[in-house]
């Protein structure tokens, strides 16, 4: 299944359907309407999938469509040996063209402890289809990326793990800093995601509650840290 849990205080709600406001004192996002948010949750449990009649017609309407990596090769037909421990940035990117091209905006794929993998449309035009995803994902355009997952503390229980990814990863596309209209970079918004997810899975942080602004800090000055060792 999938690895993740909640990061921001609050952000490990119901994922699918629509997420608007922010969870963390940052303001409401862009207005002009909501991100509509679909996790495939036991896709993988009836027959096997007819993705363009099944899926097909509402991928045009999804801003973020969450599946973990079986579920994901079930949607989209694919028969072969994929193994979360061991896929390839590019087959994964692979994996998910299929679904980007028939009309979803953003896809995220969750890999158990491996990490998570989210992939962003090229097309400008459905980017922009509303205030909202324009304002975070159009600086996202065919960005995909592969980040691992966040160490764990104590004992693992994988339960509700891809609905605080997935409603993570909204949160941190509505957040905006100090109320202000700055956005997160794809990869914070994947960090927040995978943080959020963490905290549900880990039962050693889900009595130490982040803030969304507190998991951007830490990333940051993660980053900064590992600048200096390079150089």
């Amino acid at each position: 299944g999938d690895s993740d849990g909640d990061s921001d205080g609050d952000s490990d709600g119901d994922s699918g359907g629509d997420s608007g406001g922010d969870s963390d004192g940052g303001g409401p996002g862009a207005e002009g309407g909501a991100l509509l948010g679909v996790d495939v949750n036991g896709a993988t449990l009836g027959a096997f999938a007819d993705a363009d009649a099944t899926l097909g017609p509402a991928l045009p309407l999804i801003d973020v469509l969450h599946a973990n990596l079986e579920e994901a090769m079930h949607i989209t037909g694919v028969d072969g040996e994929l193994d979360e421990s061991s896929v390839t940035q590019d087959q994964l990117a692979s994996l998910v063209a299929p679904l980007l091209s028939k009309g979803a905006a953003i896809v995220a794929i969750t890999l158990g402890a491996r990490g998570a993998y989210v992939a962003v449309t090229e097309d400008d035009e459905r980017l922009t289809r509303s205030v909202t995803l324009k304002a975070v994902a159009a600086p996202w355009r065919g960005q995909d990326i592969l980040l691992p997952a966040l160490p764990a503390e104590g004992e693992i229980n994988g339960n509700g793990a891809g609905d605080a990814f997935t409603a993570g990863l909204l949160a941190a596309m509505l957040w905006r800093e100090g109320g202000n209209n700055d956005t997160l970079s794809l990869e914070r918004a994947l960090t927040v995601a995978l943080s959020s997810a963490c905290q549900r899975v880990d039962t050693a942080r889900r009595d130490k509650p982040q803030t969304i602004s507190e998991v951007v800090q830490q990333a940051e000055q993660q980053a900064q840290e590992e600048a200096v060792v390079a150089a």
